[in-house]
């Protein structure tokens, strides 16, 4: 079979004239030679070819290749990487790529003003969308920088306690005769289950089986498992089970939670109630993340294995161990009493 041609090549128009044809962005471009002698249609192929590749090799703005990233990787307005590209575009303004030296970056570095950990997130954003804007073929791969990130710090171990997970639900709950909301109902979902935002938001009510006792949050279609970064299977606890049974009888569609909406709004409202219920100004710095965590750390405080924790978050064991063994009262103490006392 011939192989498709998709580079810039000349073609003849229906009226008889030679023209560049060529793809770019997804989209099939077209530019006339105005000649209808072959050779001077390839004379005038060849000096577009030679101001084209001249083009690419001229650096493109910092502010474009983020763009570009958030217009066609990241949708979601509401999500942190999204938040991030924006910051960084105020930040590097109209900076072109290969102004983006070790010096500029250092600088970056020392007046930003947040911690190491925040700096590395945002500067691993930037080199995102530069590796982004490689692959789009939008910029030569020699143009992009080397940048250096920051030390990844300790790992972060914000967690809810027990009265404030119980506050939250409390305050989301729904009043006699309503139905529970979205929020109520990501709160419970996230914190008994410590699935991520995104694969509770898109949950379906055919991912629930509530006979077999479990949430296939990986999603099985014709046979075929979805491909969901560190989506499992997770059995449903039996506090969740009573809700879910409820949530079940009044469903209005085939997701969980109604639509699959971004919930960052309705969580920022909620916690600032909650702050300010509790007089606790540390619940604002809470993100939904961080019921993952809750759930985890409340685990391991409850003596359930470091096994059975990296099971249900779907992380490795080492992670795990990294993570939350330093919450465990009883890690490693039937190791070291494995001889005991005759």
């Amino acid at each position: 079979m011939a192989r498709h041609i998709t580079g810039p090549r000349l073609g003849k128009s229906p009226a008889g004239y030679y023209e560049i044809r060529w793809t770019e962005e997804g989209r099939s471009r077209r530019l006339s030679t105005k000649s209808m002698d072959m050779a001077e249609a390839q004379q005038f192929f060849a000096g577009w070819l030679h101001e084209k590749a001249r083009d690419s090799k001229k650096p493109p703005s910092v502010k474009l290749i983020l763009q570009s990233y958030l217009k066609e990787h990241i949708k979601d307005k509401e999500s942190r990487d999204y938040k991030i590209c924006e910051r960084m575009i105020g930040i590097f303004g109209e900076l072109l790529v290969d102004a983006l030296t070790a010096d500029r970056i250092a600088t970056y570095c020392a007046d930003r003003g947040v911690s190491g950990p925040t700096q590395r997130r945002e500067l691993s954003t930037l080199i995102a969308a530069l590796n982004h804007a490689r692959k789009q073929r939008r910029i030569d791969p020699s143009l992009i920088p080397v940048i250096n990130l920051p030390e990844a710090g300790a790992p972060k171990s914000s967690s809810f306690s027990e009265d404030q997970l119980e506050l939250i639900l409390k305050l989301s709950s729904p009043k006699a005769g309503e139905r529970a909301s979205r929020i109520h109902r990501f709160v419970w979902i996230a914190s008994e289950t410590a699935s991520r935002r995104a694969a509770v938001e898109t949950l379906e009510w055919r991912q629930v089986d509530m006979k077999a006792g479990v949430i296939r949050f990986a999603d099985e279609q014709n046979g075929k498992v979805r491909k969901r970064k560190r989506r499992v299977t997770v059995p449903i606890s039996s506090r969740l089970m009573e809700q879910l049974a409820a949530w079940k009888a009044e469903a209005v569609s085939d997701l969980v939670l109604d639509d699959s909406s971004g919930v960052s709004r309705h969580w920022t409202s909620l916690i600032v109630k909650a702050a300010r219920v509790s007089n606790d100004s540390s619940l604002i710095d809470l993100t939904p993340h961080d019921l993952r965590r809750t759930w985890a750390t409340l685990a391991a405080k409850a003596g359930v294995s470091m096994w059975d924790i990296a099971g249900i978050l779907g992380d490795s064991l080492p992670v795990v161990i990294k993570h939350y063994a330093h919450h465990s009262p009883d890690y490693l103490r039937k190791a070291i009493n494995f001889r005991q006392a005759v």
